[in-house]
């Protein structure tokens, strides 16, 4: 699959993210592109700008959470991880309630 969007980072994000969460920036795209993500203002920051997504993604076999910033025509990713067992909770709950919308 062919990504539809502009996507960057950096270089030593990749590398923490990486030793934290043992997942790649480079990867995150499935969140961002996946037509079921839940997709909604990060309440850890007070920067507008700055958004979180959490859908499944299959390479992972899990749900995962996006940390994200949109500059210009890319998509800055921040974060990328497993979603905990709330936001698995969450995503859960909000797919149940959006069903009609992916059939």
């Amino acid at each position: 699959m062919e990504n539809r969007f502009l996507y960057e980072w950096d270089a030593e994000k990749q590398e923490v993210n990486l030793a934290k969460h043992r997942m790649s920036l480079a990867e995150a795209w499935q969140v961002f592109e996946s037509p079921e993500k839940l997709d909604e203002p990060s309440p850890r920051v007070t920067e507008p700008e700055r958004r979180s997504a959490m859908a499944y993604v299959i390479t992972a076999q899990a749900v995962c959470m996006l940390v994200y910033v949109i500059r210009g025509d890319a998509v800055r990713c921040i974060s990328y991880r497993k979603a905990s067992r709330r936001e698995r909770e969450e995503y859960r709950e909000y797919i149940e309630e959006n069903r009609p919308l992916y059939e």
